[in-house]
């Protein structure tokens, strides 16, 4: 028994001193890859990727100009992710602004110290801009950019008349995770991990047009920070919907 004993005892220790070892190796792999990436991607005069600046699109002169959307996109996205949604309803009549999230498409030094509450910020900022010069406002988002309009539309619900979410991160899917929630490992990782604080992202592009293998405007990688920031805005939304009704 004193020797089972012994053994279990040296094997903990042998892997309190794997993991950090492994966690230095990962965080260093990861950091190389994303130099890697940096150095071939394009950015502006401002650090953005190119390409990925926020922008509006005007409908036709004689369209109702009367309602404006605005467009949201989410985890590492930027407003490249409406290239072919917002033109097509800026044709229909809409007033189409696609914004981009304070952080996104920046550096990773910048996007991993972006903070949940400037985002829901700055989506009342832009609903409010639009108010100005239109009957009506609207929202479409996305995933991170639904979770963001809800907690903004939760603090200021008149802020627009109509959203439309798109796959909104109310919750984070478990279907690929082992054993234990996404958000289980996600925690027990950010608990015993010291150095690795980027992700490469695991998930190809999921699209239907199969000649399409990357879509621009793109980071390919994830600041856990950005995901406890996701998460806290889950949680807020989820709070909400435990508050008791208002006479």
């Amino acid at each position: 028994m004193k020797r089972r004993t012994k053994r279990i005892l040296i094997g903990l220790a042998a892997l309190m001193l794997l993991v950090p070892v492994a966690d230095a190796l990962h965080a260093l792999f990861v950091y190389r890859s994303a130099t890697c990436w940096e150095a071939e991607v394009e950015r502006d005069a401002d650090g953005v990727l190119a390409g990925c600046a926020a922008y509006e699109l005007e409908p036709a002169e004689e369209a109702d100009q009367s309602t404006a959307i605005l467009f949201v996109h989410g985890i590492n996205a930027s407003p490249r992710h409406y290239d072919h949604l917002a033109p097509a309803l800026a044709e229909r009549g809409f007033t189409s602004r696609v914004m981009r999230l304070p952080g996104f498409a920046e550096p990773l030094a910048v996007y991993k110290e972006t903070k949940g509450k400037a985002w829901a910020a700055a989506v009342l900022e832009e609903l409010s801009a639009l108010r100005e010069d239109h009957d009506r406002v609207g929202v479409v988002a996305h995933s991170l950019g639904g979770a963001t309009t809800i907690n903004a539309l939760l603090q200021q619900p008149d802020a627009a008349d109509f959203a439309v979410l798109l796959a909104p991160a109310i919750e984070v899917s478990s279907s690929r995770s082992p054993v234990m929630t996404t958000r289980f490992w996600h925690e027990f990782a950010t608990s015993i991990l010291l150095f690795t604080d980027t992700l490469a992202s695991p998930y190809p592009i999921d699209t239907r047009d199969p000649d399409v293998t990357e879509w621009p405007g793109r980071t390919a990688f994830t600041p856990v920070a950005v995901v406890d920031e996701l998460y806290e805005l889950i949680d807020a939304i989820k709070a909400a919907q435990a508050q008791p009704e208002l006479p």
